[in-house]
């Protein structure tokens, strides 16, 4: 839609995983930065509505992004009241923050009457206008296409999309999150990618090797076993990059816990998303996903937040 609307407009999109970086700091050639997947839960829910004056909502953070958005396309912001009325638990491993973002910026251009495209080239404009992407842009392609992704950097250092593929439908994603255990992990992210070893810089090859010989080929070929062991390998050897941070391969012993509760359940693909707390684990069909949600919380022992997902393999709706 191209002119200006009157009515509420709506912006709805998914949950972003991310599965662990290749690389911490990206050569200047062609190389795969990381890769994840977008689920329909817990989604991002944002209304514009129409109102005598620009007001935000349910978050600090739409403000801050309206602003960023007004600011690099030279528009005002538009009458209406930003309204935020579902997110994902923030700083968790959902990626909530750079759904929130797109969500902003896409909604914004479409009650001010500019084109809202849905593509590579927007998902990178809205990423650098709200400082997203820095290290990773699985979330902004994810929002834009839906499905599996994987990123990368170009030549020129240009962040940009490798590859992106649909899953089936009928796989599931459970996602737990042991509320003891969340925080920003910013600052032990940041203090990670000050302290890597160059020399373990050697296992990027490994990990790249990894998506293009197992994780995409069993994505495409629907094969549920050989993907679910191939993410879970590689959330493992990615996490060690950052063994001397997070004291193992998983951020701290809480982490750890969820993922062995799941493993000692059966789960398989089990990893945890970015820096956590988020755990997640793939299961075949529906039957699976429900026997272990049932199971987990007295596995694990302690109070638990667990989504039960579906990929969403369509880009963000926005109407």
């Amino acid at each position: 839609m191209n002119s200006m609307t009157t009515e509420t407009t709506f912006v709805s999109t998914g949950s972003r995983l991310h599965f662990g970086l290749t690389r911490i700091k990206p050569g200047s050639r062609n190389c795969i930065n990381g890769v994840g997947v977008m689920l329909n839960e817990p989604c991002t829910r944002l209304e514009f509505r129409p109102a005598e004056k620009f007001s935000t909502s349910g978050s600090e953070r739409l403000e801050i992004f309206a602003n960023a958005w007004s600011t690099h396309t030279g528009k005002p912001l538009p009458n209406r009241e930003m309204v935020l009325v579902g997110q994902p638990p923030e700083h968790a491993g959902f990626g909530s923050g750079t759904q929130l973002a797109h969500a902003v910026a896409h909604g914004l251009n479409q009650v001010s009457g500019q084109a809202t495209r849905l593509d590579e080239s927007e998902a990178q404009n809205v990423a650098t206008i709200c400082f997203r992407g820095n290290r990773s842009m699985v979330g902004s392609f994810g929002f834009v296409n839906g499905g599996l992704i994987v990123d990368g950097t170009d030549g020129d250092g240009k962040t940009t999309l490798i590859k992106q593929t649909g899953l089936p439908e009928n796989w599931r994603v459970i996602v737990a999150v042991a509320r003891q255990a969340a925080k920003k992990f910013g600052l032990q992210e940041e203090s990670a990618f000050a302290n890597i070893d160059s020399g373990k810089q050697g296992r990027a090859a490994e990990l790249e090797r990894m998506i293009t010989a197992s994780i995409l080929p069993s994505a495409q070929n629907g094969d549920f076993e050989g993907f679910a062991e191939s993410v879970h390998a590689y959330g493992k050897l990615s996490g060690e990059y950052y063994v001397d941070v997070q004291g193992g391969v998983y951020n701290g012993p809480v982490i750890t816990g969820v993922v062995n509760a799941l493993l000692g359940l059966g789960a398989r693909g089990v990893g945890q998303s970015s820096w956590g707390p988020a755990v997640f684990a793939w299961c075949s069909d529906e039957d699976e996903a429900n026997e272990i949600v049932a199971r987990l919380p007295e596995a694990f022992g302690h109070p638990l937040e667990i989504f039960k997902a579906a990929v969403q393999n369509r880009p963000a709706q926005i109407a």
